[in-house]
Order: C-alpha cells, then sequence, then structure tokens
C-alpha cells in the first residue's frame, strides 16, 4: 500500500484511460481510508479518537519526541515510541554514529492524516490501526564532535521539511506503542 498519496495536479486528464483509472485508484483509496477510520473509532471509542485531535496534538507531539530522542540516542525512550522493527533500525544507525546530533524545529509542527488502515493479524488475533501523516515543519540539525565543533550540518540554517509518517497502533494490547 503507498503511503504518500498522488497530488491531484499530478493527475492525467480525467478524459484519457489512464486519468480514468487514477482517479478510480485514488477513489478506492479514499473509501479504504473511510472504512478503516470508522473500524479505528469503534475499536478506540469516539471519545478516545478524533481526526483533528490527532492531526493537533498526538502526531505532532510523537513527532518531535521520535526525533528528539533518536537525536539524543535515546533507546530507552525510542523503545516505548516506536514499533519494534523502527526500533531495530534506528537502534542500528546508533552503532555507527560518530559524534552527537542536535536537531532542532523552528515553530509549529503541523500534521495532516492522508491515509488510514484498520489491519487485522488472525494469526495472532491482533488488530492495529496505521495512521500516515504529511507532516510539515522548519528544522535545521548538525552532527557535533566531542570539542563541540559542528563536523557536520548547520543549527542556524532552518529548512521547510515535508516528512510522511506512519504512526501504528496496537488496538487490542494494552501497550499502545
Amino acid at each position: 500500500d503507498s503511503y504518500v498519496p498522488m497530488p491531484l495536479r499530478s493527475l492525467p486528464s480525467l478524459l484519457s484511460a489512464a486519468g480514468w483509472r487514477a482517479m478510480m485508484f485514488k477513489t478506492r483509496k479514499w473509501m479504504e481510508t473511510a472504512a478503516s477510520y470508522v473500524r479505528i473509532v469503534r475499536a478506540l471509542g469516539a471519545k478516545e479518537f478524533t481526526v483533528g485531535a490527532f492531526e493537533r496534538n498526538v502526531a505532532p507531539d510523537m513527532y518531535e519526541r521520535v526525533n528528539l530522542s533518536v537525536a539524543k540516542g535515546d533507546r530507552t525512550a525510542l523503545r516505548s515510541l516506536c514499533t519494534e522493527n523502527a526500533y531495530t533500525t534506528l537502534k542500528n544507525l546508533f552503532k555507527n554514529r560518530t559524534g552527537t546530533l542536535e536537531w532542532r524545529h523552528d515553530g509549529a509542527i503541523s500534521a495532516r492524516v492522508v491515509t488510514m488502515r484498520f489491519i487485522q493479524i488472525q494469526e495472532i488475533n491482533e488488530n492495529f490501526a496505521q495512521i500516515t501523516c504529511a507532516m510539515k515543519s522548519r528544522q535545521a540539525s548538525a552532527i557535533v564532535d566531542k570539542r563541540g565543533k559542528v563536523t557536520s550540518g548547520d543549527l542556524t540554517a532552518f529548512r521547510d521539511v515535508l516528512e510522511y509518517v506512519v504512526f501504528e497502533r496496537p488496538l487490542t494490547k494494552s501497550d499502545g506503542r
């Protein structure tokens, strides 16, 4: 399943066969997101999950906490914030790190939900919610050596960043990562 949706302006003309197929594909993905939203709300409860609250509070907070934990190399925090696969990937990145990563953001971090999926895994009797968000922020990063000298990057040069991040949560377990 593609996490990054095709922008409408990139679609071919609806008068062409390719444009018609692309619009049908986009419509099917929208319907899958709508159906997943209903199932996620049923699993969590309407008071527990709303898209607006997720975009305003949960996604930006988690995004910032994960980035700060990666920068610090805080494995304990990452273990509680990430899935096992993501944690393993990040842990392997820490092994080859030279210097310290400094990460900052300037202003608000905005999130927009682009897709939702409700996933059932019968073999382990588990349900998951996966919510993909477009995260926009202004960021600066640098690698700093042991003497405090910046060896790569620039902490004063903030850049506009657009990232697509998948947030995942088990819906039938109590650990809720």
